[in-house]
């Protein structure tokens, strides 16, 4: 998996080795990636679901400087498609593909603090 913004005229994207190929993936067209045992789940834009056998945490660590943002039950999510954010203990963010994803009480005060900087 690599980040190929840094290459001379690339635009921001990745590199992900699926099961059959190497998919190149805007970073922005990124919705969000949802974490199993020992895959990932990524989300686009398009509609389209890739499998990645990589943990979660790589993905948090590539795309850190990206506006992802990292909540405990398993999802890292890209802010640009949040919806709504509906208050509670936690609360919970819809995406713009309508999926939920829960805040946690821990996370709730960095994800405040981050829909303030928007």
């Amino acid at each position: 998996m690599h980040n190929l913004s840094d290459l001379k005229g690339s635009s921001k994207r990745i590199v992900l080795p699926t099961l059959n190929s190497y998919t190149f993936v805007n970073i922005k067209d990124s919705i969000r990636c949802h974490a199993g045992a020992n895959y990932t789940n990524i989300y686009l834009a398009n509609n389209q679901n890739l499998l990645i056998f990589r943990a979660l945490k790589e993905f948090e660590e590539l795309l850190a400087n990206y506006n992802f943002f990292k909540v405990p039950n398993s999802h890292l999510f890209n802010i640009a498609y949040i919806r709504s954010y509906n208050k509670g203990k936690g609360g919970y963010v819809t995406l713009l593909d309508n999926s939920e994803i829960e805040v946690s009480t821990r996370k709730k005060a960095d994800f405040l603090q981050l829909l303030t900087k928007l």
